[in-house]
């Protein structure tokens, strides 16, 4: 069986979740050409999504390098080195995808978290506000929107950025208990009665 058929073989049992099979034929491929860009990419996305992230990165970093042009490739690997906690190698990754792809969401917002976990709070919140330009009713946007806001000492707008939250899931969690917390910083007294209720 020709390298392309095996691929697309690949991919439709990958699709279907048979992960282990779908392995087993991405490895076949490489077996017969290592740098076969399309294997090397599938594979290091399919050990991500098995949360093995050393072996996703490996074959990733390889995937890009022999494509660095790819955008699909460039997140996966952002994302594989995100999770794997090298949030340095995830940010330049993501600067490489945002210099391929200006309007990337996720590569806006994922910035927005790493920074704000550095705590370089300025730059977090101008990366978040980016995400938001493209996805206004991003909830997960708006709640780390005020938690960097809360941190920079800006309460009125971290309330703000809550209250936003809480209008698109009002079941949200997270925004109910940080929203409380920022209302008794600001000695809110109206705003804190109407959250005990």
């Amino acid at each position: 069986m020709e390298l392309r058929q095996l691929f697309e073989q690949g991919l439709a049992t990958h699709r279907a979740g048979r992960l282990d099979q779908a392995e087993k034929l991405y490895r076949q491929i490489l077996r017969a050409d290592a740098a076969s860009f399309p294997a090397l990419h599938m594979l290091g996305f399919l050990k991500a999504q098995q949360g093995k992230y050393d072996d996703a990165i490996a074959f990733l970093n390889k995937a890009v390098r022999k494509n660095p042009a790819d955008p699909a490739a460039l997140a996966h690997y952002a994302h594989a080195l995100m999770a794997a906690q090298r949030f340095g190698d995830a940010l330049t990754a993501y600067d490489r995808l945002l210099a391929l792809q200006p309007s990337h969401f996720e590569a806006h917002y994922n910035r927005g978290v790493i920074l704000s976990q550095q705590q370089k709070y300025a730059e977090a919140l101008a990366a978040l506000d980016q995400a938001l330009a493209l996805q206004p009713k991003a909830a997960a946007v708006h709640f780390n929107r005020g938690v960097v806001l809360a941190e920079l000492e800006r309460h009125r707008e971290a309330l703000e950025s809550y209250d936003q939250v809480l209008a698109l899931e009002p079941t949200y969690a997270p925004a109910l208990a940080n929203r409380a917390m920022v209302a008794l910083s600001l000695c809110d007294w109206n705003r804190v009665a109407q959250i005990s209720a």
